[in-house]
């Protein structure tokens, strides 16, 4: 159709030009999307197991410094490391 109101093989390539940008930036989108959540689930592990450490670090220091000031007292402090959780 050339009287310039219907779709013409310039037209057509310009349609698949856009779909194919935007299907391409959809597949990266998508791919970039599945890669930052796997690098925030470590982050958020890491956060996870380096808070625990320093917390564990920290109550084993306090227990050490309340045994260290109550010589006097028979305190049997017990190791915050063989302590479990139920």
């Amino acid at each position: 159709m050339a009287n310039g109101n219907g779709i013409d093989k310039g037209t057509k390539i310009s349609l698949a030009l856009v779909v194919m940008v935007v299907g391409g930036l959809f597949s990266l989108w998508a791919y970039l999307d599945q890669r930052f959540d796997g690098i925030e689930a470590k982050i958020a592990e890491f956060e996870h197991r380096t808070e625990d450490r320093w917390r564990g670090t920290d109550m084993r220091v306090w227990a050490l410094e309340l045994e260290r000031l109550n010589r006097e007292i028979d305190l049997h402090v017990p190791d915050p490391y063989s302590v479990t959780e139920d």
